[in-house]
């Protein structure tokens, strides 16, 4: 399992965690892509974010969205 976390290159903000099982080298590729159409298709679709539509488009080719908690270790 390759485990991705999405970066906003402008901003440095965390934008996603990702996962998925493939192994080819297209997996990066097609995260930017599909978040390139995301953005472009969202202008013309005021019921869904760029990120509803990216994860749509990212699940068919086998990539899923994740979540996870954060925890905070004091004194470290």
């Amino acid at each position: 399992m390759k485990i991705i976390q999405l970066t906003s290159q402008e901003t440095g903000d965390h934008l996603g965690l990702y996962q998925t099982e493939r192994t080819d080298d297209n997996v990066n590729t097609d995260i930017e892509e599909a978040f390139a159409n995301a953005i472009a298709e969202a202008e013309t679709n005021d019921e869904l974010s760029p990120h509803d539509i990216a994860d749509d488009h990212l699940e068919a080719k086998g990539i899923t969205r994740v979540y996870s908690d954060e925890v905070f270790i004091p004194n470290l």
